[in-house]
């Protein structure tokens, strides 16, 4: 078996359904080129749907080694009736593939496959037409994303999913919302008791430097010395577990500050600009900022900060501004912050998944 097998749709997203037509094609052919074409209205950008589905399949066992992944637009409507769309589409696949390896098998679960094949040249293999073995289609996921979340796999997860980052100065409450919210999420019960928190990296890193200082001197201090790279660490780190967190959590990602932050951190502990480029960090989807009025402040052991609380609420205020972000101020009493959280929280998560329907 030379040639290879072909899979190709929307993937708008990408679910069961689609890992089973891999599976097929992957035990019809040594290796199975992925062709996920959309349109330039979608919700979702065709590389990124490629890339969740090629995660997925990895995650379900599938040998990521012979799968090739292409993507791109398709303008064409869909109109089974339509000669001319036909051809049209056929066109497009055609150039899509031109740098692919060759493919003589198109493995689908429409009826149209066949007709499809015959203008490709190649052979057709039907599977699950009736949506037997897998009661699933994309149609179904986008009307209701929630309903099918425990059913999607980490790619898709990822992608999906509305990330809420709580940022603000020192003993704000950051961590005590985002806690929060995560639990009162969770009891919702369904997916959304996969709902997860990310906790702040630099906190932790604060921690290890100091217990380092301690081991040497006998003494532990309230503030420690950071370099450029430490940042560059917490960076990493920090978006490392928020990554993790998303492609096995539930439907809102929270996190306790993200890497966007991180730059405001440089600047407030280096006492110079940040060599990190704000517009090039965080996925966030709605930044919370914590303001610092009314919160008492806490000393945990590692906070220096509370004289310039202020300073370093208005410091995030401008960041967030400059930047560009989506971002509302929470203000008032803990259950006043909490119950704001949660009500953007939802609405992020509603407007994300309103995912457009294609073509």
């Amino acid at each position: 078996m030379t040639e290879a097998a072909l899979v190709l749709g929307k993937f708008y997203p990408p679910h069961a359904g689609h890992l089973n037509l891999l599976r097929a094609a992957l035990a019809a052919r040594a290796s199975v080129v992925v062709l996920c074409l959309g349109g330039g209205g979608d919700s979702l950008r065709p590389q990124a749907r490629l890339s969740a589905l090629l995660e997925d399949a990895a995650a379900a066992g599938l040998d990521a080694h012979r799968i090739v992944g292409r993507s791109g637009f398709d303008e064409a409507p869909f109109d089974l009736g339509d000669e001319v769309v036909w051809r049209s589409h056929v066109g497009m696949f055609s150039a899509h593939l031109r740098q692919a390896p060759v493919v003589d098998l198109l493995v689908t679960s429409e009826r149209y496959g066949e007709h499809l094949a015959s203008y490709l040249g190649v052979e057709h293999l039907l599977v699950d037409v009736d949506r037997i073995r897998v009661p699933m289609s994309a149609t179904l996921v986008r009307a209701d994303p929630i309903a099918a979340w425990s059913s999607l796999g980490p790619g898709t997860r990822r992608m999906l999913a509305a990330r809420v980052v709580i940022v603000g100065a020192e003993s704000t409450g950051t961590t005590t919302i985002a806690r929060l919210l995560a639990e009162r999420l969770r009891r919702r019960g369904g997916p959304w008791a996969q709902v997860q928190w990310v906790e702040e990296y630099g906190h932790r890193l604060t921690e290890m430097k100091q217990d380092r200082v301690e081991e040497l001197t006998g003494v532990r201090p309230l503030s420690v010395e950071w370099t450029a790279a430490d940042f560059v660490e917490v960076v990493q780190r920090q978006c490392a577990a928020e990554e993790d967190a998303a492609g096995c959590g539930g439907p809102i990602l929270v996190c306790d500050t993200d890497a966007f932050a991180t730059p405001v951190w440089e600047r407030r502990y280096r006492g110079r600009a940040a060599r990190l480029d704000p517009s090039s960090l965080g996925r966030g989807d709605v930044y919370l900022l914590t303001h610092h009025e009314d919160v008492p402040f806490v000393q945990d052991g590692t906070r220096d900060g509370e004289a310039i609380r202020t300073t370093m609420t208005t410091q995030f205020e401008d960041a967030l501004v400059a930047g560009q972000r989506p971002w509302a101020m929470l203000t008032g009493s803990l259950e006043q912050r909490l119950n704001l959280a949660e009500r953007i929280a939802d609405q992020v998560l509603l407007r994300k998944l309103s995912l457009v329907d294609p073509a």
